[in-house]
């Protein structure tokens, strides 16, 4: 296979197939030369297509990889974050249990403050109406939209769109 970039090999196999077209007399007889180049440069193509999907394959594993690194080192970070939250926890009960307030250490200093006061909600069905925030969300309904466009209604701004996408297996 030739050294060439996928597009440049594209442009070339497109502009042989319009030299053949634009070489060919009124009894359709094409240029033998051209032909034979384009048929090469097809294949060139052709070649250079496949190592993309092989590249994008190979692209498509390193992402299911990665993912599944990322949930083992969520699982670690969460396991980190129970274990310093317990550590914590057992600190300030251990201080609470022997009144000690604060002490001073060469490499960490440990003491008490007092955080601003919070709301607890012990039964949130209990709460009075008056102290409910109502949460509204609105969203486009495209189901709706596409049925209504496709019965010919106009939906003002919206509108219907196919699109293409490679598919590499």
């Amino acid at each position: 296979m030739s050294n060439i970039s996928l597009w440049k090999a594209s442009d070339e196999y497109f502009q042989l197939c319009e030299e053949l077209y634009n070489s060919a007399d009124e009894n359709g007889v094409v240029d033998a030369e051209i032909f034979e180049n384009m048929i090469a440069a097809k294949e060139t193509f052709e070649g250079k297509a496949v190592a993309c999907a092989m590249v994008h394959r190979q692209l498509e594993k390193d992402i299911a990889d990665v993912d599944i690194e990322l949930d083992r080192l969520n699982r670690i970070k969460e396991s980190l974050k129970s274990k310093k939250e317990s550590l914590a926890k057992n600190l300030a009960d251990a201080c609470i249990k022997t009144g000690t307030e604060s002490i001073k250490g060469i490499y960490a200093n440990i003491s008490f403050r007092n955080n601003p006061p919070k709301v607890v909600i012990d039964d949130e069905k209990a709460i009075p109406y008056d102290y409910i925030r109502e949460k509204i969300t609105y969203e486009a309904d495209k189901k709706r939209i596409k049925e209504a466009i496709q019965r010919g209604e106009i939906v003002s701004g919206a509108h219907i769109e196919s699109t293409r996408s490679i598919q590499i297996k």
